[in-house]
C-alpha cells in the first residue's frame, strides 16, 4: 500500500528563536507552494502573551519529507541574498 499525501512524514529543516520569525520562514516557503508546520511550545503563548515562545525552546519548522530538498534550497537562497551567513539558519542533514 503506498503512503497517502495526507500520511506522508514530516521533518524538521530549520529552527529559529521565535514564533515571528517562524512565520516568515514559513510565508517565504508558502509561496513556493510548499506546506509547512510549525512546532513549538503552546503553553507560552498563554503565560507569556501571543507571539511568544518558551525562550529555551525553539520554533521548528517543518515541512513534507519530499520536499524538503527544495525547502532547503528556498532557505539557502534567501540566506545569500540576505547577506547573512551566521549559524541561525541551521538544517538537518537527513
Amino acid at each position: 500500500m503506498s503512503e497517502g499525501r495526507d500520511e506522508e512524514t514530516w521533518v524538521e529543516i530549520h529552527r529559529v528563536p521565535s514564533l515571528s520569525e517562524g512565520e516568515i520562514v514559513k510565508a517565504l516557503l508558502e509561496s513556493a507552494g510548499i506546506e509547512v508546520r510549525l512546532q513549538y511550545d503552546a503553553t507560552s503563548r498563554v503565560i507569556l502573551g501571543p507571539g511568544s515562545v518558551n525562550p529555551w525552546s525553539k520554533v521548528a519548522v517543518r515541512v513534507r519529507k519530499s520536499e524538503r530538498v527544495t525547502a532547503r534550497q528556498l532557505l539557502d537562497e534567501a540566506l545569500l541574498e540576505d547577506g547573512d551567513d551566521d549559524d541561525e539558519w541551521e538544517l538537518d542533514e537527513e
